[in-house]
């Protein structure tokens, strides 16, 4: 993988002598090599000697470092000072007043979070510990006949020994960190730009007609889709070994080319099982390339490593984790299989489970895009870490693609929070609908207005694909996240460190719905619970059956429902498994009039009666899931209430919950922060200065976005599926401010599936603006670069949002004034959908935009907008 190279600067040890950086001292077995002014490694002699091979952690050693007699060194902010001890933990570094910043104690490292952008620190350490030295081959089959380390397919186990990297905080804080621990442990690689469009994911026993089909519903409802997800039903067994389920897939090389030419790509879901104890064995290593490359030679395009069940891979050095061996495994078979594709999977983050983080990954994971956070719920507490955990793993792990199970993997999501979900993933870095088994997230399953935002809300994201894809480089340049949490570029505002908003690209500002209109429900009291012969609480009738059959073995009086029995017999002659309980009773009287939020949390099933009237019907085994339903009930009355409760394995628990009508809210207000500048609001053009604290409401087709003023944000053609059209015609959305300073973005392009954007084959054309009040400037420079299959013309369409003090007088167009443009008064309400483009009016409370168009020309050739204003 391509790595920029590091820093180099001058220093000056103690007797003064200039020394030009990198540079290394050795004492017997203790070798401190000084890479720059914040970057010193300390490490000890190995088994084998010292390392200067690249390994599973660092990737980009210098080679060849000058060796230096000294016994201190000053760094300018720091003093290094070497033992004659020879012992790691002797080594000290102090900072400009003498106080000591590290010193080893002599412990294994333990690998923590970065600090953020307004976080105050001292330094940051990784250890290259436990040291794994890759072959050529990486983590595939040893070539026949290879003598290296043949019992580890040609991986070195054998040079383990303290390896410390010490980064100081340097004059650029947070940055410079970021960029010397990339340049040290690798950049992330750009997935394909299909990643970044929609994806189908369900664990659901597909046949291979029915797959299509799915698709082709995708296609006739109008929603675009570029990823299909065959989650692991699609092999005999469902979770073992590599041979196909003839039954539900007769012909899987056809499937993968039919679903192609549906121009769909497909991810397979792996819960690989070991072989062996050895993780590094050739039979190992022989086991998994027969099964992955099979897949990939009839033209899979993605593993998807899943480690979450009991089965997973063996590490091949104790404190190397499954998650961190099984990205480097996945990823090399891939490449290996297809060499000239970007070799993306999906795995489980290191340190995140089903949603909770817990500590940080790996210091090399972040090599090995993408990642999701595992089996998540439906419910707004996992939205909210959602969120969280993709906008802070951008910063303090530099995973940029951390992603979620849209909708939730498990339990049954209101419309509402479906929507809720939809929107936050349309405008994160991947978009991916998944669910367990017996559960359905496709866009269509929630009701007709549920359906008509999410299609809104994909089509705009595929609109802003060349925004993403210019973040998407910009995070493998540099480590600059798609998700931007706003401390990145404000750290002295403590508001801006808040995980539950961020920028996407340069200037668009989310801050996604987070909560219901209707607060999470509590314990039915046991007021309002009553017998049919009149005791407080409800009658518990209770069967050693899962059908309610017969006569209870138990009957007694439950003063509410609110049980977990933790696996448990709730009673004696019930057993722990395959039971069922009927509570019956009257509800009431109820304290107000209006309609309810009922809901049962349970695990397994349950039916809920009202007044005889079924509510909710869900006897089925599944974990602990809300199921809810909404009747009208009027003050002071009481009704019959009937509650069945199915228990088949494992946990066990039944809750009884309602909302009040009076705790619903009639629409959910977002309070967040305005960073400092002028924001228009995307949907109504109305203009917020920063930096401030802003309450909005949001019903539910709305999610908070606002755009800089000063910024450009690029879109692209409406598309049902990547690459459906070329970007021959680019638009440019321009918010001018009146400054002297020319802002610029830019429009980045590859193939968009292999990896010659490693080796400079790309191109990028720069869009700038300036303004001074009395005219607003565009400039398009001629593109630089290039790559194979690119469009060699492009048409631009140039969009100037004004203040609504500010009328045009003329306009010109590479120097010659020009009448073809159109002027778009702003609509009488808010728009239908931001970042529409070609032809779209303003909100209502925006200036006039001036739309002019460029016909296509040569990429060499640019162009110069001036919009002359005056004021009204």
């Amino acid at each position: 993988m391509f790595v920029a190279p590091l820093l180099f600067a001058t220093l000056f040890h103690a007797h003064a002598q200039a020394t030009t950086l990198p540079m290394q001292v050795t004492h017997g077995n203790l070798r401190i090599q000084i890479y720059s002014p914040i970057l010193i490694r300390i490490e000890e002699k190995g088994p084998n000697g010292f390392e200067d091979r690249s390994t599973l952690t660092v990737v980009n050693r210098p080679q060849n470092i000058p060796e230096l007699e000294a016994d201190s060194v000053d760094l300018g902010d720091y003093k290094l000072t070497i033992p004659d001890s020879g012992k790691a933990e002797d080594v000290s570094i102090t900072d400009k007043t003498g106080n000591e910043v590290y010193r080893w104690d002599g412990k294994p490292v333990t690998h923590s979070f970065l600090p953020g952008p307004s976080a105050d620190f001292k330094d940051y350490v990784i250890e290259d510990n436990p040291r794994l030295v890759p072959p050529a081959w990486g983590a595939t089959p040893a070539p026949e006949g290879n003598t290296m380390f043949p019992q580890t397919s040609g991986w070195d186990t054998t040079n383990d020994a303290p390896d410390i990297y010490v980064f100081l905080k340097g004059p650029g804080g947070y940055k410079d960190l970021r960029k010397q621990f990339l340049d040290l442990t690798g950049h992330t690689p750009m997935p394909p730009l299909a990643a970044f469009g929609f994806w189908d994911s369900r664990y659901y026993e597909y046949k291979q007609q029915e797959a299509l089909d799915l698709i082709d519903e995708y296609r006739a409802k109008d929603f675009p889709l570029d990823f299909f997800v065959v989650d692991t039903d699609w092999r005999v067994n469902g979770s073992h070994g590599y041979a196909v389920n003839t039954a539900d897939f007769p012909n899987m090389e056809q499937f993968i080319q039919d679903a192609h030419a549906k121009h769909v790509h497909l991810m397979y879901n792996d819960h690989p099982e070991p072989i062996t104890e050895n993780a590094l064995a050739p039979e190992e290593m022989a086991y998994r390339w027969k099964g992955l490359s099979e897949l990939l030679d009839w033209g899979a395009d993605v593993w998807w490593y899943d480690r979450n069940w009991s089965t997973h891979l063996h590490q091949p050095m104790p404190g190397i984790a499954p998650e961190m061996w099984g990205d480097v495994l996945y990823h090399d078979m891939t490449l290996r299989a297809h060499p000239n594709q970007r070799p993306m999977i999906m795995s489980n983050v290191q340190g995140i489970d089903n949603g909770e983080r817990h500590y940080a990954p790996a210091p090399a994971f972040h090599r090995y895009p993408i990642w999701w956070t595992g089996d998540t719920g439906a419910y707004f507490k996992y939205l909210k870490w959602g969120i969280a955990n993709g906008v802070d793993s951008g910063v303090m792990s530099l995973l940029p693609y951390v992603n979620e199970d849209l909708g939730g993997h498990w339990a049954h999501p209101t419309p509402e929070l479906y929507v809720r979900y939809l929107e936050y993933g349309c405008l994160a870095p991947i978009t991916r609908i998944h669910c367990t088994k017996g559960e359905d997230r496709h866009p269509w399953t929630f009701g007709d207005e549920a359906e008509n935002i999410v299609r809104k809300y994909i089509k705009m994201r595929y609109r802003l694909l060349p925004t993403i894809y210019a973040a998407a480089h910009r995070a493998y340049t540099d480590g600059t996240p798609l998700m931007r949490r706003c401390d990145l570029e404000w750290p002295q505002y403590k508001e801006a460190s808040d995980d539950q908003q961020f920028m996407l690209g340069d200037d668009i500002l989310v801050a996604p719905t987070n909560e219901s209109v209707t607060p999470d429900p509590k314990i039915v009291s046991g007021d309002l619970l009553k017998t049919n012969d009149g005791q407080p609480g409800l009658t518990g009738e209770y069967f050693p059956n899962t059908s309610l059959s017969g006569a209870p073995v138990i009957t007694r009086v439950d003063k509410t429902i609110d049980f977990n029995w933790n696996a448990g017999s709730p009673a004696d002659r019930i057993p722990k498994e395959n039971f069922s309980i009927r509570w019956s009773g009257t509800l009431g009287p109820v304290p107000e009039t209006g309609d309810y939020h009922v809901a049962v949390r349970v695990d397994d099933g349950c039916r809920l009666f009202v007044d005889g009237k079924e509510l909710i019907d869900d006897w089925n085994g599944h974990s602990e899931t809300t199921d809810s339903a909404t009747v009208h009930l009027d003050k002071g009355q009481s009704y019959d209430l009937r509650l069945e409760y199915l228990q088949l394995s494992s946990d066990d628990s039944c809750h009884l919950e309602w909302t009040l009508p009076s705790e619903v809210k009639t629409v959910i207000s977002r309070t967040l922060w305005i960073p400092p500048g002028i924001w228009e609001s995307a949907w109504t053009g109305k203009l917020f200065v920063g930096p401030q604290m802003l309450t909005t409401k949001c019903p539910l087709s709305y999610t908070p976005m606002f755009v800089r003023h000063g910024g450009i944000v690029l879109t692209g053609p409406n598309e049902t599926y990547t690459g459906e059209k070329p970007w021959d015609q680019v638009t440019a959305e321009v918010y001018p401010i009146d400054f002297a300073k020319t802002v610029t973005r830019r429009l980045y392009e590859d193939d968009g599936a292999s990896n010659a954007y490693l080796t400079g084959q790309f191109r990028t054309t720069a869009v700038s603006t300036a303004g001074n009040g009395k005219s607003v400037q565009v400039k398009i420079s001629p593109t630089t670069g290039d790559y194979n299959g690119g469009p060699t013309e492009r048409g631009w369409i140039l969009r100037i949002h004004l203040a609504t003090v500010q009328k045009v007088t003329s306009v010109v167009l590479d120097g010659r004034e020009t009448k073809t443009y159109a002027i778009f008064h702003p609509a009488k309400s808010h728009v239908d959908m931001p970042f529409e483009g070609a032809g779209s009016k303003p909100g209502l409370s925006a200036g006039d935009v001036v739309e002019i168009r460029i016909g296509k020309s040569k990429l060499s050739e640019g162009h110069r907008l001036i919009v002359n204003l005056k004021k009204t």
